[in-house]
């Protein structure tokens, strides 16, 4: 059994590879054992940064992959054989796990809480469409600490070239604009 801690972007990719990975070497006869993966997620709903469109096609996806979703629980304690839940009503649940990933808690460094800049109240250095850090002429920040597009990964690696662009040229800064690829 595996456990998934975290229903955004990473989890739910992760849980639907897994769950690819994990039925073909089954059908192909090399793992005879069954297996189980729960993804488990403290908001009331997987993808809640998504639209509902979007968070109900995943639903139905990952349902029809045999994965499970434990909607408005947040894990309390991890160990070598089980992952122990919480629901937002108090009621306490152990599921069985053999492993346990986790993709949850997305937050910044530490160390941009020390900074002198404006920050949203997730943490992150705010930025305009260039990339740089409001009211700083040749500061920039992408990815987890600052609000230039969604904190995934593939974002960041897109906004890097903009960004580099901006540096590079800083006569003419170019807005980045996320287009939705192939996240899920």
């Amino acid at each position: 059994d595996v456990v998934i801690a975290g229903g955004g972007a990473s989890g739910v990719e992760t849980a639907a590879e897994l769950a690819h990975f994990l039925r073909h070497r089954c059908q192909r006869g090399k793992n005879q054992m069954g297996f189980h993966i729960t993804i488990v997620e403290a908001s009331s709903e997987i993808l809640s940064q998504f639209s509902p469109r979007v968070r109900s096609t995943a639903r139905r996806r990952l349902s029809s992959l045999g994965v499970t979703m434990a909607t408005s629980m947040c894990v309390t304690e991890v160990n070598p054989q089980a992952v122990h839940v919480r629901s937002v009503n108090g009621e306490e649940t152990i599921l069985p796990a053999d492993a346990c990933i986790w993709a949850c808690g997305l937050e910044p460094n530490s160390l941009i809480a020390t900074l002198p800049f404006k920050q949203d109240g997730k943490g992150r250095l705010f930025v305009d469409a260039t990339g740089r850090v409001q009211g700083q002429a040749d500061i920039y920040a992408l990815g987890d600490c600052s609000t230039f597009g969604p904190p995934l990964a593939q974002a960041a690696v897109r906004a890097a070239s903009t960004i580099a662009h901006n540096i590079i040229r800083s006569s003419h800064r170019a807005p980045f604009f996320w287009q939705r690829g192939f996240t899920l």
